[in-house]
């Protein structure tokens, strides 16, 4: 698995995601689809994770599985020490994220909800959260 900034180029894929991961997990409480997922929304999320790709003040992080994406983050101000996870989704279908820290158990993850492990919120030089 890659963690990497995310970038404009990554805007449509990122969109997807968040939309198939709220169908997932909006979806299993009963929800339908239609009331999920509307023009409204998708014009929302484009715009929200377009402001934060390009906020001074937020990180957003791809995580990249096999060439394709498999999660994203967004995180408050970069800094030494990353503050304040925002969101955080993965593709809800099956996907191994599992990337244990030293001495860490495996969280238990939900399918479409949220990355679990603490290195994926950070790059490589960053201290954990």
């Amino acid at each position: 698995m890659e963690v990497r900034e995310a970038g404009l180029g990554d805007l449509s894929g990122i969109v997807a995601l968040h939309s198939r991961a709220r169908v997932a997990y909006y979806g299993a409480g009963g929800l339908p689809v239609g009331e999920i997922l509307t023009p409204e929304l998708a014009r929302e999320q484009r715009e929200g994770w377009a402001g934060a790709i390009t906020s001074a003040h937020k990180q957003v992080r791809c995580a990249i599985v096999d060439g394709a994406l498999a999660g994203v983050l967004a995180m408050g101000p970069p800094g030494p020490r990353p503050r304040g996870l925002v969101r955080a989704h993965t593709r809800p279908d099956p996907v191994d994220l599992a990337l244990p820290a030293p001495g860490l158990p495996v969280l238990p993850r939900s399918p479409g909800h949220q990355l679990q492990d603490r290195r994926a919120l950070t790059s490589p030089g960053l201290a954990p959260c």
